[in-house]
């Protein structure tokens, strides 16, 4: 029997960073290891994104390579989801996205990469692609400029909808950054397209779920993957006095603790401690965390999440 959209994904979905060597040439080596540490450790489902995977620090091509070994790498291991780059064209984009589907991704999350106009203009560049590529799509659903006046512009209930009517599109990677708008979202959506919240991790999911989500953007499950899992696996046994004291005792207070001093770089740093051969070096503007911050982290994973040194 053939699987409907909502359980194509069961549990949570890492994010895969981008390494670099102390020239800040792309560690390809090191992505290798990493994507066999995420399996070793139980991890079924993977994403490449703007932040965690470094895009916005990227050329072109090497998005394209990063996307093509993950996929490669992990085909028939774990479920892909590969990023577009932040900027482009719709032209560029669809090639992105074609590259991605001959190269094994599962799935393709779509970036929009210029201001809003209108959401007629958005929605016409989502099913665009989704008209021209042969693979699922979730839409990167965070903040928009806004084209025509200040600030930002989040994706309206109707626009999702919109998008939502187009059989490719089967899901979002939601970060509206608004509870408030992003409970209206999962209230409407989250029995009938895949939701992938990003930011609040774990603590999110409990909430989350309750709305019917099957899955959610992992935080120190890039680090520790067996807890995030074993949070997961209680939430699916309805033991939620055991998810709550993994998000209690652990989760948040190491998010507290070293989110302050900068949540991407802390997050490498953190799987540098591990015993993989991966640095924490970062390509300019952004930078590794300096010493006085490195052991605050230090301090967190030892106090909240049993590392040793």
């Amino acid at each position: 029997m053939k699987k409907k959209k909502i359980d194509i994904i069961d549990g949570p979905v890492f994010p895969i960073p981008t390494f670099f060597l102390k020239d800040r040439s792309i560690d390809w080596n090191g992505l290798k290891r990493y994507c066999s540490f995420l399996i070793s450790n139980g991890a079924k489902n993977v994403m490449t994104t703007v932040g965690t995977s470094r895009f916005n620090l990227l050329s072109l091509d090497e998005i394209n390579e990063i996307n093509r070994v993950i996929a490669t790498e992990l085909k028939g291991k774990a479920f892909v989801i590969t990023s577009t780059a932040p900027f482009g064209d719709l032209k560029s984009t669809v090639e992105n996205v074609r590259l991605s589907k001959e190269n094994g991704s599962s799935a393709s999350l779509i970036v929009y990469p210029d201001r809003n106009y209108g959401d007629n203009n958005v929605s016409k560049f989502f099913k665009s692609i989704a008209d021209q590529v042969g693979i699922d799509l979730f839409v990167h659903a965070e903040p928009i400029k806004n084209g025509l006046g200040g600030g930002s512009l989040r994706y309206s209930l109707s626009l999702l909808e919109d998008l939502f009517k187009h059989p490719r599109i089967v899901g979002l990677k939601e970060e509206s950054l608004d509870i408030g708008h992003s409970q209206a979202i999962y209230n409407k959506f989250a029995k009938k397209f895949i939701l992938i919240g990003a930011g609040g991790s774990m603590s999110r999911f409990v909430r989350d779920n309750w709305f019917g989500a099957q899955t959610y953007l992992a935080g120190i499950g890039n680090f520790l993957p067996k807890l995030e899992l074993e949070f997961y696996k209680a939430i699916t046994k309805k033991d939620i006095d055991k998810a709550k004291k993994i998000v209690n005792n652990q989760e948040i207070p190491y998010f507290n603790t070293v989110v302050p001093c900068g949540w991407h770089p802390a997050l490498k740093y953190s799987i540098s401690l591990l015993d993989l051969g991966l640095n924490d070096f970062e390509r300019s503007p952004m930078t590794s965390l300096p010493n006085k911050y490195k052991k605050i982290v230090d301090l967190a994973m030892s106090r909240y999440l049993g590392f040793k040194y």
